[in-house]
């Protein structure tokens, strides 16, 4: 865990303060480590991103650590998080008018059956209704 970026962090938060007064760390090392931290987020970042999975926690996580990432790359994957919740909504009206597509074929089917066996009978009122409906369910 020391290695992942919150574990670095950690790391120069708690440890490096006394290491610093033991004369055990100097400041290009510490340079060194901000800059495997960065590097720690970008590559998060870019591996969600290549992936194109990125979350709504994952964006409020990566928000306070905005200094480490690129404002291209945080606005980048901003857009991605926007993208993907609108093709979600999409795929849910897509789903839901094909839903009702398939609902008026079947009653359509369920028409025309229903006519089908009113053919043999002369003209009735049962008849006109059922004819009504089809065309209605045309329209």
């Amino acid at each position: 865990k020391i290695f992942q970026a919150s574990g670095l962090e950690s790391f120069l938060e708690r440890q490096v303060p006394e290491l610093i007064q033991l004369k055990l760390i100097d400041e290009k090392t510490i340079d060194l480590l901000e800059k495997i931290i960065k590097y720690k987020y970008v590559e998060q970042v870019l591996r969600h991103m290549i992936d194109s999975k990125i979350t709504d926690s994952q964006i409020r996580t990566w928000t306070p650590k905005r200094d480490l990432i690129p404002t291209s790359l945080f606005d980048k994957s901003v857009a991605i998080l926007d993208t993907q919740v609108n093709i979600g909504q999409l795929e849910t009206k897509i789903k839901s008018r094909e839903a009702n597509i398939k609902s008026i074929f079947e009653n359509q089917e369920r028409i025309r059956q229903n006519i089908k066996s009113l053919e043999k009978i002369e003209k009735s009122d049962l008849m006109t209704r059922y004819l009504k409906d089809l065309n209605t369910e045309e329209d």
